[in-house]
């Protein structure tokens, strides 16, 4: 599963151009055997059950990638996450291993944007000291 972030404001047509450049990035690996994408909400869900977030709009996409063999997928997850985050600069994209069941188990996630790498560094310390006790 592959979320994708654009900036708020990218029109729907440029994220539907992006997302179709990110699905013929997926054919370059042997054994993938099906992309499919979502842009503007998430897949429909009268199966899924993945979480979509709230304010989901036309600069957010969802991509389930099938693979023949789910061993690909660790093979491959750490690579497809460093080359779109190359590929699409202006994206916010998180690469995760899809899971069924009732949601995602209660993982805390945060992510801190800005122009200070000095006071972003500061400020995910700080959160992770609050999360972890310390």
């Amino acid at each position: 599963l592959i979320e994708v972030q654009f900036r708020e404001g990218t029109h729907i047509r440029e994220t539907e151009r992006k997302v179709a450049d990110m699905e013929q990035y997926f054919w370059k690996y042997d054994g993938v055997s099906a992309v499919s994408s979502a842009v503007g909400a998430g897949h429909v869900r009268f199966l899924l059950t993945y979480t979509v977030p709230v304010d989901a709009s036309r600069h957010y996409a969802a991509l389930l990638i099938d693979v023949d063999d789910y061993k690909l997928i660790d093979e491959i997850l750490l690579d497809v996450q460093n080359d779109l985050d190359d590929l699409f600069p202006d994206a916010t994209v998180n690469v995760k291993k899809f899971i069924l069941g009732p949601g995602e188990g209660g993982k805390i996630q945060l992510s801190i944007n800005g122009p200070d790498p000095e006071v972003l560094r500061d400020l995910a310390e700080g959160a992770g000291h609050r999360f972890d006790g310390s």
